[in-house]
């Protein structure tokens, strides 16, 4: 949130965390699906998590600890549908990720719904409150 650095969201499912002076690559995070979609990503309040979105039919807000890039948790959103014998639905995708820039607060969309997280699972409790 620094502005030194820019998370991109790639077409090879992977997430790079990139030095904005530099170039360099920082870190990598991956264990989440974009298909041929666009799907948003977000760094937490406190910079201490990566967020991400998810194209792979269960509708899920994926966490990654922003250090070691350990997978912290997926999060089903509330209103995704089950995926149907792998048919992935614009219901079922995790497309939008936005972090609120203080508290630990998320909002995600997938098809018609908006979702606001608060301190979901305890995944960001170590964020400003």
């Amino acid at each position: 949130r620094d502005g030194r650095c820019i998370l991109a969201s790639c077409s090879d499912a992977r997430l790079r965390l990139i030095d904005r002076d530099t170039g360099d690559l920082l870190a990598s995070y991956s264990g989440h699906s974009v298909a041929d979609l666009s799907v948003e990503c977000d760094v937490s309040a406190g910079d201490s998590l990566v967020l991400s979105g998810s194209a792979g039919g269960s509708g899920e807000l994926i966490c990654w600890d922003r250090l070691s890039g350990e997978l912290r948790c997926r999060l089903r959103h509330p209103a995704a549908e089950p995926a149907r014998a792998g048919v992935r639905t614009q219901a079922s995708v995790v497309q939008s990720v936005s972090a609120h820039s203080k508290l630990c607060r998320v909002l995600t969309a997938m098809g018609d719904a908006v979702f606001l997280w608060a301190d979901p699972a305890h995944a960001i409790a170590d964020e400003p409150q």
